[in-house]
């Protein structure tokens, strides 16, 4: 009887000790919140909002910049294609680049092509095979919108013309025959956005 009271005596203290122990575990930390990056603000140009973004409060002839990111979508596309201040020049203080805070974004920009009109086949010819290529240059009209990030609010709206000036010097072929559409001018739409982004 007592060899039978020493066997069961550990095997209740083991589970007791497990017990204590679950009940002194520390709790799991609550994951670190990532950055915003650009491609969370397309969410704006399909009526939606962005809660992360600091609300856009416009205060005119004091001088401050509301920093927006820039969007374009070309008739021949389901997504929009976020864009640098490299391939869009506007006020390098208005845009945020690759890299920067996009936690400080107020504004998103959305252009999109909603009609296009073939403007030229530029032809083109492999140097060392000699095998020709076909680019189709569109000539697009592009409504611009912009939005308030946080709020998801419209805030203005216009349309701007790409009109075609002559085939690019070059193009990165994959095809045989690709499409091209042109950009929009810049100075239109930083005309336009001035009054939200530097009110």
């Amino acid at each position: 009887m007592s060899t039978k009271i020493r066997v069961v005596l550990p095997i209740a203290l083991i589970g007791l000790l497990l017990l204590a122990a679950c009940g002194e575990s520390t709790p799991t930390p609550e994951p670190t919140e990532r950055p915003l990056m650009s491609f969370d603000f397309e969410e704006a140009c399909r009526r939606g909002s962005i809660d992360r973004a600091p609300a856009y409060e416009p205060e005119a002839g004091s001088g401050k910049i509301h920093p927006m990111v820039l969007f374009k979508r070309d008739t021949a596309d389901d997504s929009y294609l976020d864009l640098s201040p490299d391939s869009f020049e506007l006020p390098i203080p208005w845009m945020v680049d690759y890299g920067g805070d996009y936690g400080t974004v107020e504004l998103v920009v959305c252009m999109t092509g909603i009609e296009s009109t073939l403007a030229e086949d530029c032809a083109y010819e492999d140097d060392d095979s000699g095998e020709e290529y076909t680019l189709h240059v569109y000539e697009t009209t592009y409504e611009v919108k912009v939005y308030a990030a946080h709020s998801g609010e419209e805030l203005g709206t216009t349309t701007v013309k790409a009109e075609f000036e002559t085939c690019p010097m070059f193009h990165m072929f994959s095809d045989k025959e690709e499409d091209s559409y042109v950009y929009p001018p810049v100075s239109p739409v930083q005309e336009f956005l001035q009054q939200y982004v530097e009110p």
